[in-house]
């Protein structure tokens, strides 16, 4: 049988490739040098009689000098290490949690946040004095308005007789006036009055802890102050429309937020409270709730749950605390016998 030349020549081509990409010895000789071979002769004949002088092994030897040589982390470096996530054995992150970290996942910023808590802890300053510049620092904001912002200073026996009240009570309805709808004139009836209602509701987390100076910042004087008893908690109140929450219950959106700090209630005798407007999100600049109304509503957790106080001269106003504490109590421990027109007697900040 004949072989055309065309598949001789196809075949050398795939015998040349095949023995192209075979692995070939490698020809190039390693050549060390007599000086070099002294020199390694020389270290690793220091190393074994440091070894021999130490009682150890090389390999020991060997480790204990990699040990030595690792730097020493900063703290802020092993708190930092501490806080990576861990894995679980089914495979989800889960967070290590070191002595004082916080472990609610609480949104709430803290107080050092917007205060410089370590200035005001190094020079003298009265609860007054405080509370003024916590105003102050409020009224600036948006521009210099003020809007989107309300502030307080709460003396430290108010917070605590708020604080009992809203664990043992801690949801409720506020309503608020709204303007009057007029009915026609020729029927000839009265002016009725509108109203919206809130539903209000307490959280209570761990206070933060006040953060050590850095290392570049001066001493404070007398140290950072203790944290806060357990019985002074960091709370919040949420305010959401009642018909939003009823539709939407965990998933609707507060229009406001009261944040109650008792950071210096042991240094200062002084619980400081921030409020938060929603902003609304179809327009720019505005909120879910006039200043005027978040007014009326920080009002409310007042008059509500600071209605069992010492009695007073006024009889009419003394009436009016005791109605107010005992619808608190119906609408808590007994919902079923809550009256809505014994609410709508107490709409009215000034009654």
């Amino acid at each position: 049988m004949m072989i055309s030349a065309l598949a001789l020549s196809r075949c050398a081509r795939q015998r040349a490739l095949f023995a192209f990409l075979q692995p070939r010895p490698c020809s190039r000789n390693v050549h060390w040098s007599p000086a070099r071979l002294n020199m390694s002769q020389k270290y690793l004949d220091k190393v074994r009689k440091r070894a021999e002088e130490q009682g150890v092994s090389v390999d020991e030897l060997k480790e204990t000098v990699k040990s030595a040589a690792k730097p020493t982390p900063l703290p802020e470096a092993r708190k930092l290490q501490a806080r990576k996530l861990d894995v679980k054995p089914n495979g989800g992150p889960t967070k290590t949690w070191t002595p004082g970290e916080r472990r609610d996942n609480s949104p709430v910023r803290p107080l050092a946040d917007f205060m410089d808590i370590h200035k005001v802890l190094r020079t003298p300053h009265t609860a007054e004095q405080i509370s003024a510049l916590w105003t102050a620092f409020h009224a600036t904001r948006s521009s210099g308005t003020g809007r989107g912002f309300l502030s307080s200073s709460v003396p430290l026996p108010t917070y605590e007789t708020l604080i009992q009240a809203a664990k043992k009570h801690p949801t409720f309805i506020v309503p608020l006036m709204r303007e009057a709808s007029q009915a026609s004139a020729v029927d000839g009836t009265a002016t009725q009055s509108a109203y919206e209602f809130f539903f209000l509701q307490w959280l209570f987390h761990a206070p933060h802890r006040i953060p050590a100076p850095g290392l570049l910042d001066d001493p404070l004087p007398g140290g950072l102050p203790p944290p806060p008893a357990p019985e002074h908690p960091l709370a919040t109140v949420l305010f959401t429309p009642l018909l939003e929450y009823k539709t939407r219950t965990t998933f609707a959106t507060p229009h406001l937020v009261l944040t109650l700090y008792p950071d210096l209630a042991r240094s200062h005798a002084l619980v400081l409270l921030r409020g938060e407007l929603t902003p609304s999100p179809a327009e720019g600049g505005r909120y879910l709730l006039s200043q005027q109304d978040a007014q009326m509503l920080a009002l409310g957790v007042q008059r509500f749950y600071l209605s069992g106080g010492a009695a007073t001269k006024s009889t009419v106003k003394d009436e009016g605390r005791r109605e107010r504490a005992e619808l608190l109590r119906v609408f808590n421990e007994s919902p079923a016998e809550f009256r809505w027109e014994d609410l709508l007697k107490h709409a009215d900040p000034t009654s």
